[in-house]
């Protein structure tokens, strides 16, 4: 009795350790934590792809939300903490005092391989460029540029 107890311990330990050995195999993973990645994300379906095009400026409409928002909680102080977007006052038009125009590239990456067979491993997906006018009070328009 004892003996096919230790069988049945012997093959999970295997099977274990042969999991554990292919996930070794991966390289690492894509993590999207930034706040300004998820604001910026284009919309995207398995039948249609992105819905937005690549290599030109387009106004993005999820990002102008976000932004509105922060301007709305905490100012510009919120949009330059929060999403690190790099903010200088803006020329025009002469008399807003509270005008800006923001800017911020970010990395774009994508998870490769197939997780059946544990060879998953990120990858380099081009670059994104944001740019925001903020202001007058919390008004914005923002656009985005995904260079491929």
């Amino acid at each position: 009795m004892m003996q096919a107890h230790l069988k049945c311990d012997r093959r999970t330990i295997l099977g274990i350790s042969i999991v554990l050995f292919g996930l070794s195999a991966c390289g690492e993973l894509c993590t999207w934590n930034d706040p300004a990645e998820h604001a910026s994300a284009y919309p995207y379906s398995y039948d249609l792809g992105y819905r937005l095009p690549f290599n030109t400026w387009v106004r993005n409409q999820k990002l102008e939300v976000a932004l509105h928002e922060a301007v709305e909680a905490g100012g510009i102080e919120r949009v330059t903490s929060q999403y690190r977007l790099q903010c200088t006052p803006r020329s025009m038009p002469s008399n807003c005092t509270d005008c800006y125009v923001c800017s911020r590239t970010i990395p774009k990456t994508y998870n490769a391989g197939s997780l059946g067979n544990l060879a998953m491993s990120c990858r380099d997906d081009g670059e994104m460029m944001l740019r925001a006018d903020v202001g007058p009070g919390s008004t914005v328009s923002a656009m985005t540029f995904w260079k491929k």
